[in-house]
């Protein structure tokens, strides 16, 4: 009985996996050719939750948004990524993948990894390919650092802007935290008006 089985399931096994890898490979060259023609795009370069999350609010406010990845996996539903987005596969740090997302259209670039130096080595990149790219892009490239980013940025600025491309050097924190204290002011003491007491807990070190 399991030889019959095997018979019959080997093909099928074999069909499924061909059906698969035609498929990505189908997807892979339309989000390549969709990524060629898109016009003042955002460009995402990396993985995790933080990304997935911020693709999606840009595809909220709708944006279209092109995500650089290491590798796109097969099942390109099982991300939590909106269908809208077009995923590529390569490193940003390639000129040629830069291109093959449109970078030459695109609005912004935001390269969001965990690794500062490697988001740094993007806006190097970026910057590098300023000639022939549309008036205006923009990218971001997130320092985890506080201080170290803002050293950075000063370079930046000192190294005198682009013609055509603009960085900036940003930490995540440290943006936070001061949206957090424009949303929910801190108000001394002395100034603050009956029932405006408000007590403040932080937690953490550094």
């Amino acid at each position: 009985v399991a030889l019959q089985i095997a018979r019959f399931a080997a093909p099928a096994a074999t069909l499924s996996a061909l059906y698969a890898t035609a498929r990505a490979v189908l997807y892979g060259r339309i989000t390549l050719v969709r990524a060629r023609y898109a016009r003042r795009h955002t460009i995402v370069c990396g993985t995790g939750p933080a990304l997935v999350f911020l693709a999606k609010r840009l595809v909220a406010e709708g944006r279209q948004v092109v995500m650089i990845e290491p590798e796109v996996p097969a099942d390109i539903s099982a991300s939590g990524l909106p269908p809208q987005v077009l995923r590529i596969g390569g490193d940003p740090r390639d000129p040629a993948v830069l291109q093959a997302a449109g970078l030459r259209h695109a609005r912004e670039v935001m390269a969001l990894t965990a690794d500062s130096a490697f988001n740094g080595e993007v806006a190097v990149a970026v910057r590098a390919l300023a000639v022939g790219i549309a008036p205006g892009l923009e990218c971001y490239a997130e320092v985890a650092d506080p201080a170290l980013c803002a050293e950075v940025a000063a370079r930046a600025v000192g190294a005198g802007p682009s013609t055509n491309v603009q960085v900036v050097f940003f930490s995540r924190h440290d943006r936070a935290a001061r949206r957090l204290l424009d949303r929910y002011p801190v108000v001394p003491v002395d100034q603050a008006a009956p029932g405006q007491h408000v007590a403040v807990v932080v937690v953490g070190d550094g």
